[in-house]
């Protein structure tokens, strides 16, 4: 191990800490049976930290510049923190972040650590796929229910001033009520989480990253509960101007034929009439 920097946003012991980074190196080279996900770019172990199981997220390359900057601290590292703490406080995920840690060889950076709680669920990209596709006549109600809390979580994250790159279900792990159905939801990798100032375009990109996330068809009724369910939660009228222009906006997400310019031409347009109404 480098030379590693961490920074502790809870009450976790830096040497079982350090510890527990050794562990998930050393299960990454013998693929133990810690490793949860093991790519070029990103690695997820299971470790036990002090009698608690946590999840050590190891990235390289683009998250690792978001990470180091963090690092040795000042305004800079203060401000990109305060949008990890906001989405600890604002309670949008019960895996907290728990530390961060950059290593660093020969005085460069080289790899960086998310240290969160472990959380067990159901995958909710497994979850979408054990439901099936949205089909007609109607939407089912099992995939309602999903994408309803899929959306009510996107709306308390926008009301945070957070939003997310890559808001789609690989991110999240769903937790059953007492029906046996998912009943919460909890974003347990957020390594693309940033503080805005929110726009349309914001919103707009991330319905289109969560419709990704519904497989390859989307029926027409499925386009209005995604559409209707978002407007009931944002409190603007169905038949509004902005309503019919988002309404508008959504539908080349039907083939998932939508893509960024799409989401920002149609952006500007929703900001244009927000003003104006």
């Amino acid at each position: 191990m480098g030379d590693l920097r961490l920074r502790l946003l809870e009450s976790v012991d830096g040497a079982e800490l350090r510890t527990a980074i050794r562990t998930h190196q050393q299960a990454l080279l013998n693929r133990g049976p810690e490793v949860v996900l093991a790519r070029p770019w990103r690695s997820v172990t299971r470790v036990p930290i002090g009698g608690q199981s946590y999840a050590i997220k190891e990235y390289r390359h683009n998250a690792l510049r978001k990470l180091a900057a963090l690092f040795p601290g000042g305004a800079r590292a203060d401000a990109a923190n305060r949008g990890f703490e906001l989405l600890g406080s604002a309670r949008l995920s019960r895996a907290p972040l728990v530390a961060l840690g950059v290593e660093y060889e020969s005085g460069l950076p080289s790899v960086s650590y998310a240290i969160t709680s472990w959380v067990d669920g159901v995958g909710l990209r497994d979850a979408f796929r054990d439901v099936g596709r949205d089909a007609g006549p109607g939407p089912r109600p099992s995939w309602t229910r999903l994408t309803r809390l899929c959306l009510d979580y996107l709306t308390a994250m926008h009301a945070a001033g957070l939003t997310m790159d890559d808001f789609h279900t690989p991110n999240f792990v769903g937790e059953s009520g007492e029906d046996g159905g998912l009943a919460i939801i909890t974003m347990v990798d957020f390594d693309t989480v940033r503080r805005v100032r929110l726009t349309w375009e914001h919103r707009l990109y991330n319905l289109f990253t969560l419709r990704r996330s519904f497989g390859k068809d989307l029926s027409e009724d499925g386009l209005h509960f995604l559409r209707n369910t978002y407007l009931d939660q944002l409190g603007i009228p169905h038949d509004s101007a902005l309503g019919v222009a988002l309404m508008s906006s959504l539908r080349p997400f039907i083939p998932r034929a939508a893509g960024r310019r799409h989401v920002v031409q149609a952006a500007r347009e929703l900001e244009r009439i927000a003003r104006s109404g």
